[in-house]
């Protein structure tokens, strides 16, 4: 989701432009033979958290200046989004495999309307989501694996590894379900608060509170992740450490986020950042594309799981490809002011 704001931070970009980056080799894992190192996994399950933190604080961002009506259509824009990368990339029957996607444009009208209210009903909404995540497990259930359908509608799942319904993906046991997702979107509207709030609190967060609160969270986070680590299942090759999502992965993933919030804040106008913030701008259009590249191109080249030589050769190619793609869409941007609104939506023109 991109949101074209005049004098936006830079580190929004670069913020975004990693995720893609860490998403990248994590949409590739299917490909590469297991076991996956648990350091591996623990990265690339990160990068979905800051993906949705980032969409949140957008929402809150640009609420004031937008309508309800707004958010509907972005969000139904992201739904079909979705489901033209289930179609082209992985050629699955649309709708059913709960991507991220969905998930951020199922969110954005329920997070614009919390963004008026006040953050303590705001966190207290977000601690609900996350307080009932595990018993809506349990009472629910938590399937293996959600299934996924052929475009003719043949389940290619295997029917013994799926145990509860459709519904019941986007509620709690889906990739990306509403419990607790939606739950990290809402904690982006208060970071933006946080951020962009009355100048002497908003100087006092990013100077003296973010990074120990970062900290704290990681370190009580990783405990709470050790005690009770959940399935940590590995659904369809993919190795995020989020199958069933924890208590403890969503304090270490908040407090990672903040980590890199605050280094790419104080570092924004580094040179480093700058091949990250191409990806950023462009960022729907990339996850997109490295979807489309992934399922169509690299699948098709090599069927049966490579090694990791193979693995660290094409994942940045794939990047190296991502970066020229978004240095040739600024330029395109740049000289074409007139676009439709679904193409400036997916390129973030």
């Amino acid at each position: 989701m991109s949101d074209n704001l005049p004098g936006r931070e830079l580190w929004i970009d670069a913020v975004r432009g990693l995720a893609i980056c860490v998403m990248a080799p994590a949409n590739m894992a299917p490909m590469l033979i297991e076991p996956h190192p648990w350091v591996f996994r623990f990265i690339w399950s990160m990068a979905a958290p800051t993906f949705v933190i980032i969409a949140g604080m957008m929402v809150a961002l640009t609420a004031s200046r937008n309508s309800l009506g707004h958010y509907i259509l972005h969000g139904m824009v992201l739904v079909l989004c979705g489901a033209l990368v289930d179609i082209v990339a992985y050629r699955f029957l649309p709708f059913t495999t709960c991507d991220v996607l969905y998930l951020i444009g199922i969110s954005l009208p329920f997070v614009y309307l919390a963004n008026r209210l006040s953050w303590k009903w705001i966190a207290g909404i977000s601690v609900v989501i996350f307080s009932l995540t595990p018993a809506l497990q349990q009472w629910l259930g938590y399937t293996r694996m959600p299934p996924i359908y052929g475009l003719s509608g043949h389940m290619i799942t295997d029917r013994d590894l799926v145990t509860t319904g459709i519904l019941n993906h986007y509620v709690v046991d889906g990739y990306f379900p509403i419990f607790p997702w939606t739950g990290l979107m809402l904690l982006g509207t208060l970071l933006q608060r946080l951020h962009w709030g009355e100048a002497a609190s908003a100087e006092r967060w990013k100077n003296q509170q973010a990074l120990p609160t970062a900290v704290a969270l990681v370190v009580v986070g990783g405990i709470v992740w050790r005690i009770w680590p959940g399935r940590l299942l590995e659904r369809a090759g993919y190795a995020e450490m989020f199958y069933n999502p924890t208590i403890g992965f969503i304090l270490t993933a908040v407090g990672c986020f903040l980590i890199v919030y605050r280094v790419a804040f104080y570092s924004q106008f580094s040179h480093f950042w700058s091949p990250l913030r191409v990806l950023g701008e462009s960022s729907l259009f990339m996850y997109m594309f490295h979807l489309v590249v992934i399922g169509e191109v690299f699948e098709n080249w090599y069927p049966d799981p490579i090694g990791p030589w193979q693995f660290g050769l094409m994942w940045p190619l794939l990047l190296v490809a991502m970066v020229l793609l978004g240095c040739a869409l600024r330029h395109v941007k740049a000289r074409c002011k007139e676009m439709p609104y679904v193409l400036r939506f997916v390129l973030g023109a």
